[in-house]
């Protein structure tokens, strides 16, 4: 499993995902931060992004933050 570190920006006016280098990434998203929506949205965009089954991608942790720790399966 790749570890990877995500800074989130929820509630933004599109998806998109930015490489910093290849352990940290910026993601902006659509889906606000309640309820779980922007982490279900995460997962999706990333997934979308590596072009990857939803289910390779985990959220490690930071469910509750904007910086996030996502592991994705290989």
């Amino acid at each position: 499993m790749k570890k990877i570190i995500v800074r989130v920006r929820p509630a933004s006016k599109t998806d998109k995902v930015e490489k910093q280098d290849e352990t940290h990434y910026h993601v902006w998203l659509k889906a606000p931060p309640k309820d779980g929506k922007a982490n279900m949205a995460l997962i999706a965009v990333l997934a979308d992004f590596w072009k990857l089954p939803k289910s390779r991608v985990v959220l490690l942790k930071g469910q509750g933050t904007k910086t996030k720790m996502v592991g994705v399966l290989i």
